[in-house]
């Protein structure tokens, strides 16, 4: 991010801060504030982002789609198609909002931030144009399709290119 810094890159940096972000729930605002001064305490020919819409341009420079997906704490529901209506789980009874109290009537609890969201990302068209140049050619890339309209839900990228590696050895024997 700075000449001379080694354990950061411009990207993994702003990885990390997005990542803070999504899981402390920060609004876009006090997250560009940040940006803001972290940017000042950094030497002047740092690379940090300014604010909020270039850190999103530095994560998804092609304007990558996702889709946030409420989820059981305890992994057991995804909050969609059939189930975006529940309010409690179905299989282990948690609910889905957090709890918090209106400071006006004192004790009475108002529905506030998901417990648990989920980002999914469809990435199968990227790695379907990635694939297309391969010695496997089209076979590889239906598989690939297929693979991947099964929604992934991975908490970190070292699950994708596990399950993803998996996948590609397998059609390979």
């Amino acid at each position: 991010i700075y000449p001379g810094c080694s354990m950061f890159t411009r990207l993994s940096a702003t990885l990390k801060l997005f990542s803070l972000k999504a899981r402390n729930g920060w609004i876009d605002k006090s997250f560009t504030e940040l940006l803001e001064l972290l940017k000042e305490m950094l030497p002047e020919d740092n690379k940090l982002p300014n604010h909020n819409y270039e850190a999103k341009n530095i994560l998804c420079p092609m304007g990558l789609e996702h889709k946030k997906i409420h989820a059981c704490p305890n992994d057991c529901v995804l909050y969609t198609n059939d189930f975006a209506t529940l309010k409690v789980c179905s299989t282990c009874g948690l609910p889905r909002f957090k709890k918090k109290t209106d400071g006006s009537s004192g004790e009475e609890e108002i529905e506030g931030p998901p417990t648990k969201v989920l980002w999914y990302f469809p990435i199968y068209l990227g790695l379907k144009n990635c694939l297309q140049k391969t010695s496997h050619g089209i076979k590889m890339v239906e598989n690939v399709t297929i693979f991947f309209d099964i929604q992934l839900i991975l908490r970190n990228g070292r699950g994708l290119m596990k399950h993803f590696q998996n996948f590609v050895q397998s059609q390979e024997t």
